[in-house]
């Protein structure tokens, strides 16, 4: 519906002007209401034939009003015909108009016939702009090899960006926007591709540009841009885009077809597109985005695409933006891979682009480690470990530290617990930890220690009393024990790892106060325990003189009358 449409809008005028002149006088003001009806009608229809871009304005000043959004453009710019500034030599570059027309290849080889029939001879950058417009971008830039030039230079990067979506060099494109403001469209295109918020801003005021563009280099862009600003949050945006598409080429165009997969979050559909390798890693990072499960071969390669992505981008890119894009299309795990790769950049050793690893690196962490109940992280202990001094550059992190030796402690990594516990003032939650781990790992050396250093902790002064009984270290379980709850729990557990030892070092008065446990919970094991102590007992039996029984009974007198935990 372009110019076809002017024989129709010229017939309804004529049909306006036929009604109020075939009318009887009799009925003229029926008729002038008929007509002013139709009149309207027919305004109505030039003005949204002008608001969806099929016909354009007389006066380069008209103004569409605004519009709201669904199958339809926002018209942010003047619907003049040309914003390009007079007198730029590069205008002609950046202008495709002449090949709005183009659809297929035989488009192209009418074109070319016609111009070789004129003139004998197509001048390498319009061939190259005909080829674009076709969508043959390896044979625009065999084209453009011929010369070396600012256009030839600027049809080349065009091509790079159409085709992979690739920016060698953005301020190409930066210096097209000084000569038109409808220019702006392929830097917004290439921010984009960049990862850089700001192309969005641009490409909004540039829908109507985007809508008279050829139709291989409008599908070619849409299915570009579309997963990139899906991807960016600008959904809204990317559904402007794909507006503009009959549902049949959308249907014909894998890169439209996958677009609409996109924002319709069809998982099955999404999954198919990882099939196809020129856009398995976009279709992978989608569903990690949407909280799809992927294989974790994918994750890897994800990583790997990102790590790429930033060393391919250019010195003045906007490295920051795009980092943070990068690391939205990941799980957990990757992103602490990637992170972990990205701080081994050289390209990333400036002071601004370590703090910007080290905040996302602690935000990370500390969404891990701090803010969830869930089990240890044993990817966020992991990373923390790689990557300490990344984080030792922020101040405030000390708790990460902290929450790091305790799930380390939980997990049975000793070392790390030591690794992250080093320096810092340990709470009585992480002792009990480390005391626990040191335990089950039969470091004794570091109960003695921590049994020392922090006798009053009862985690500590429980397990060191089994330690001590273990090893058969009477002066240590005396000193420890002095600390020990005496509650059944703890009872419970040290006459247990007394008979388990097979010594019977704990002192008769805690078996007396064990004998008087009425806790059915613990009653049956308390009573396995007693009689196991007393059959050993019975073996070491020995006979009493009859002049020794008072100084024995002086001796168990002042048993008594000790401190429970005072060794006999």
């Amino acid at each position: 519906m372009r110019r076809s449409h002017l024989p129709l809008l010229l017939t309804l005028a004529m049909m306006v002007g036929a009604s109020a002149f075939g009318e009887q006088p009799s009925e003229a003001d029926a008729s002038k209401m008929d007509a002013d009806r139709l009149s309207e009608h027919f305004r109505d229809f030039v003005d949204e034939a002008l608001d969806e871009g099929l016909l354009l304005p007389t006066e380069a000043n008209h103004a569409a009003p605004d519009q709201l959004f669904r199958g339809r453009l926002q018209q942010a710019e003047d619907s003049g015909l040309s914003l390009t500034k007079a007198g730029c030599p590069m205008a002609s570059v950046y202008d495709f108009h002449d090949f709005v027309d183009f659809r297929t290849y035989e488009d192209f080889l009418l074109w070319r016939q016609q111009r070789l029939a004129g003139n004998g001879v197509i001048p390498p950058v319009n061939l190259a702009k005909a080829y674009i417009a076709t969508g043959l971008y390896a044979e625009a830039r065999l084209e453009l090899s011929r010369v070396e030039d600012e256009e030839s230079r600027f049809l080349m990067a065009l091509s790079r960006l159409l085709e992979d979506a690739e920016v060698p060099d953005i301020d190409i494109f930066q210096a097209a926007t000084e000569c038109g403001n409808t220019n702006s469209l392929w830097l917004a295109a290439a921010q984009l591709s960049l990862l850089n918020p700001a192309g969005a801003d641009l490409l909004d005021r540039q829908l109507v540009t985007f809508r008279r563009l050829p139709h291989q280099i409008k599908i070619q862009l849409a299915s570009n841009l579309i997963p990139l600003l899906d991807r960016m949050k600008h959904k809204l945006l990317a559904e402007k885009l794909l507006a503009d598409f009959e549902p049949s080429v959308i249907q014909r165009s894998r890169g439209l077809s996958f677009g609409k997969a996109l924002l319709d979050r069809d998982e099955a559909a999404i999954r198919q597109y990882l099939a196809y390798p020129e856009v398995r890693s976009q279709a992978a990072a989608a569903l990690v985005r949407f909280g799809f499960p992927v294989d974790p071969s994918l994750q890897g390669e994800l990583v790997d695409n990102a790590l790429q992505d930033v060393q391919r981008l250019p010195e003045n890119a906007n490295v920051r933006a795009s980092i943070q894009t990068m690391l939205n299309d990941l799980d957990d795990t990757s992103d602490y891979a990637l992170l972990t790769q990205l701080a081994k950049l050289s390209t990333l050793r400036a002071p601004e682009m370590r703090d910007l690893l080290s905040e996302q690196f602690e935000a990370r962490l500390r969404k891990d480690l701090l803010d969830t109940e869930g089990p240890a992280n044993l990817a966020a202990i992991s990373a923390l470990a790689e990557n300490r001094a990344l984080l030792e550059e922020r101040p405030e992190s000390g708790d990460i530290f902290t929450a790091a030796s305790e799930q380390a402690a939980n997990l049975g990594l000793k070392s790390l617990a030591d690794l992250f516990g080093g320096g810092a003032q340990a709470s009585s939650g992480q002792v009990s930890e480390q005391a626990a781990l040191a335990f089950r790992m039969a470091d004794f050396e570091t109960l003695r220690v921590l049994s020392r250093e922090v006798p009053e902790n009862p985690d500590v002064a429980r397990l060191a009393s089994m330690s001590a009984i273990m090893t058969q270290d009477k002066a240590w379980l005396q000193q420890a024990g002095a600390h020990v709850p005496l509650d059944v729990g703890t009872l419970v557990a040290l006459i247990e790892c007394d008979a388990a030892a097979g010594k019977w070092m704990l002192p008769s008065s805690i078996y007396s106060t064990v004998e008087r446990i009425d806790d059915q919970e613990y009653r049956d094991r308390i009573e396995s325990i007693l009689g196991m102590r007393a059959r050993a007992m019975g073996a070491n039996s020995r006979t009493i003189e009859l002049a020794a029984i008072p100084d024995e009974l002086a001796l168990i007198e002042a048993s008594l009358n000790s401190n429970a935990w005072e060794m006999p």
